[in-house]
């Protein structure tokens, strides 16, 4: 965004025959720029994807703490 970026370091499982996954994404304080620049947390991602990846439904729930 205009913003900054916010970086993450992903673990994922996605369950080919289903078209489900799940994600938990570390925000990673030194790659994340701008506003993110330094910021701390944990998303957790939940979807499925009705055509094998090329579009996507999901969740994304967890917190974000900014540096400042």
């Amino acid at each position: 965004t205009d913003r900054g970026v916010l970086n993450t370091h992903n673990v994922a499982i996605f369950d080919v025959a289903r078209g489900v996954f799940t994600a938990i994404d570390r925000i990673d304080p030194n790659l994340s720029t701008g506003n993110f620049a330094g910021a701390t947390g944990v998303l957790y991602v939940n979807g499925r994807t009705p055509d094998g990846g090329a579009n996507i439904q999901a969740e994304i729930v967890g917190g974000v703490c900014l540096a400042n």
